[in-house]
């Protein structure tokens, strides 16, 4: 199969070019023409077929340039795909395959395959249980809402929530160790795609990460295949062998263009004008991650882990996009406002927030820990609104809210910043027994790069923190954290 830029026809049929309303195209002819199929136009424009009236044929253009009124159309008896190879790694790309930022242009490559863009979800038989843990490198997240490999999580919220932040700490963690990245765009400012191409180039991780993107200045039906490109790249590299994170960035904005595309077909409007499709075009997308059966090597599994995200206004989870595909992924991280305004980083709301698979990847040590932790800050915010009463606290209380301070403040990440699940089951050892008799985020922010720095530069201790957490509970931990007090205290200067 050739490459959309030099798409030959091969099938003799013709129609005629009746109206335009761009990006649509209304054609007559085409009597033998199938769903999805691509067509030229005789000015070299390219475009998808996407529905039939009668004896018309309803074609979206992917040109700037819409074909004329009067012109000719050829049937190429192909679908639309994208050109994949290995050397995409490190490049911006939009959804039909050509080169924006990175690298040279990837039609120089070699081994290049074509992949659908409108492929089936893998069949049940080849799907795997979701085993093997998601590490974010976020704390909140890893220890109070795991995610596992292969999980479909929604990042949702107000605008200027802190998202975007998230998922580029997560695709930091996944790239630092043997994933490889698929980051889909959808329809954001030009300004917007540079800085975060040059955000990921300068945690020097772009080498390990594939951009699929589209402008908002695109036509409306480039901008609806974006996350069905970067979905066919990540299926590609699950095929070689590589764990796969993909981030699409967001539906809710790829809802209300495929809402524009389909109200200019004249199709008929449902629940806030989306078109009735638009659930099911969604859970087909979202399907196509999850675990499966590691082609190169059957007795092992490989995944595609789906990082999609979502706007909501005033943190409403009940609008429609956003209910929609709460309901076809594995859980949801629910972004609030009040907290990001607080100054909580992540502003992760943990009692609206769900995840549905990943606590069964958890080791019986993560499992523990998390419970713990869920419960004490449960207790920590109860006894936190009392003292919204001007109540006077029992010392007891007060050593709460003290050491939940601690803990917030150890949850609340600088942007960037990722932290091991290792170094993280230490710090909440370390808090848990109250060895850190300040609250002040800068004091404990110091400890976890003390922590950090002495971890990476050693493996004498790497070694040494590592047998600590030998151990299936947190007692256990805590016991052995306690017999190593001293040189806990050295290395993260207490």
């Amino acid at each position: 199969m050739t490459t959309p830029n030099t798409i030959q026809p091969v099938v003799q049929e013709f129609a005629v070019v009746e109206a335009v309303h761009h990006p649509l195209a209304i054609l007559r002819g085409f009597p033998s023409v199938l769903p999805g199929e691509l067509i030229t136009f005789e000015n070299n424009v390219r475009g998808q077929v996407m529905g039939f009236d009668q004896d018309k044929v309803e074609v979206m253009v992917f040109d700037s340039v819409p074909p004329q009124v009067g012109s000719s159309a050829t049937r190429t008896n192909q679908v639309l795909s994208f050109p994949v190879s290995m050397e995409l790694l490190g490049t911006m790309l939009n959804p039909l395959g050509e080169h924006l930022l990175g690298k040279s242009s990837p039609a120089k490559a070699q081994n290049v395959e074509n992949k659908p863009l409108d492929a089936s979800p893998p069949p049940l038989s080849q799907r795997r249980r979701i085993t093997q843990r998601f590490h974010t490198g976020v704390s909140l997240v890893d220890t109070l809402l795991p995610i596992g490999r292969g999980q479909r999580e929604l990042v949702v919220g107000d605008r200027k929530t802190g998202k975007t932040a998230f998922v580029v700490s997560a695709a930091t963690s996944q790239a630092l160790s043997d994933s490889l990245i698929v980051y889909a765009s959808i329809g954001k400012k030009t300004v917007e795609l540079r800085q975060l191409f040059d955000t990921f180039s300068e945690l020097k991780i772009l080498e390990r990460m594939v951009f699929v993107a589209s402008s908002a200045s695109d036509p409306v039906s480039s901008i609806v295949l974006t996350p069905y490109s970067a979905m066919a790249v990540a299926e590609y590299l699950r095929d070689q062998g590589h764990t796969v994170l993909v981030i699409l960035d967001d539906l809710s904005q790829h809802a209300k263009f495929y809402r524009e595309l389909s109200l200019l077909a004249r199709h008929f409007p449902g629940r806030d004008s989306y078109p009735g499709n638009i659930f099911s075009i969604h859970a087909q997308l979202l399907e196509r991650a999850g675990c499966f059966q590691n082609p190169q090597k059957p007795d092992e599994s490989i995944s595609i882990t789906c990082l999609p995200m979502a706007e909501t206004t005033d943190s409403d989870l009940t609008e429609y996009i956003v209910s929609n595909l709460i309901s076809i992924t594995d859980g949801h991280l629910l972004f609030d406002n009040t907290l990001f305004q607080q100054g909580q980083r992540p502003a992760v709301h943990t009692a609206l927030s769900v995840t549905r698979v990943g606590k069964q990847t958890q080791s019986p040590l993560d499992r523990d820990i998390s419970r713990a932790v869920l419960s004490f800050v449960s207790k920590y915010e109860k006894i936190k609104e009392l003292t919204h009463f001007g109540n006077e606290l029992s010392e007891a209380s007060q050593a709460v809210i003290l050491q939940g301070s601690v803990l917030m403040n150890f949850f609340s990440q600088a942007q960037r910043v990722t932290l091991p699940s290792n170094l993280q089951q230490v710090m909440l050892a370390i808090i848990w027994l109250q060895w850190i008799k300040s609250a002040e985020k800068i004091k404990i922010r110091q400890i976890v790069d003390n922590l950090s720095s002495a971890n990476d530069s050693s493996p004498e201790i790497r070694e040494r923190l590592a047998k600590l957490r030998d151990v299936k509970t947190f007692t256990e931990l805590l016991k052995s954290i306690t017999q190593e007090r001293a040189f806990i205290a050295t290395i993260c200067k207490i």
